[in-house]
């Protein structure tokens, strides 16, 4: 393990740059932090690069890292102090131990259309922590594949990947994607595009046949795009039975989603 004491080492800057997502797009790579969450990467074989730990933690966390040092090569472990390790982290609270992993280049006409029969569409939802709700409960709900639009928040965000609680590891998904042609290769493909509005006439429950479809979720404050929602086959809603006038996109989201699942997974 090499020790690194000063903010103008190279690695250190560089870590401060995959801060951006500028930078995490430019170099395909991203920040995890916390022991939990590098031990999810690696077990569903997510690439790690290097790791960086305080100079205290091998000690305060022993097992743990006694645990993670046998997958990683020596080599690619370096210890920083504990203010230079706070300088990067995100958390309030710093865990003593972050990865730098490589991003998963995810495109649709790599993947096998044959093989997948529940999909989320992100469509422009801009809030780290409702995103990574939405990959948190589709993963949940047994989704194979997730797409966000262009306007979405970022999936690399620090605060999008602790929402995920790990599930970003667990779940296939696209991203900056182009709706409008994703979901005409879907239609293509025989999936049902299902829209969620609050002006749509049928309601969630009464639609109990669906066995290969793609859900989307829109902007939490302006829905799913005008353009977008053209292309669903079917659009849906969710009863209000007190007097907001809305859900949270997330809430909505979760509603949905596994009402769809358990009903496709019961007609299989």
């Amino acid at each position: 393990m090499m020790e690194i004491t000063s903010k103008e080492n190279e690695r250190v800057k560089h870590l401060v740059k995959l801060k951006s997502k500028k930078f995490r797009d430019i170099y395909g790579e991203y920040i995890i932090e916390g022991s939990k969450l590098i031990r999810q990467a690696m077990d569903t074989g997510t690439e790690i690069l290097s790791v960086f730990v305080t100079q205290e933690y091998p000690t305060s966390q022993e097992k743990e890292w006694t645990e993670l040092l046998y997958f990683i090569p020596s080599d690619e472990v370096f210890l920083l102090s504990a203010s230079l390790f706070s300088s990067i982290s995100e958390n309030i609270s710093p865990t003593g131990i972050l990865a730098v992993v490589r991003k998963k280049n995810m495109e649709l006409d790599k993947l096998d259309l044959q093989t997948i029969s529940k999909v989320v569409i992100i469509d422009n939802v801009r809030d780290p922590g409702n995103m990574g709700t939405l990959i948190r409960t589709a993963d949940a709900a047994g989704y194979d594949l997730i797409i966000c639009s262009k306007g979405c928040a970022d999936l690399y965000n620090p605060k999008t990947i602790r929402s995920t609680v790990g599930s970003i590891f667990n779940i296939d998904i696209i991203t900056d994607a182009d709706l409008m042609e994703i979901l005409m290769v879907l239609k293509d493909h025989d999936f049902s595009v299902i829209g969620s509005s609050l002006e749509a006439k049928v309601y969630y429950n009464e639609i109990m046949d669906i066995h290969k479809f793609a859900l989307i979720f829109g902007n939490e404050g302006s829905g799913i795009s005008p353009e977008v929602i053209s292309l669903a086959t079917l659009n849906v809603k969710i009863p209000m039975l007190g007097r907001a006038e809305s859900l949270n996109v997330a809430v909505a989201a979760g509603i949905l989603m596994y009402h769809f699942s358990i009903n496709a997974n019961a007609k299989r």
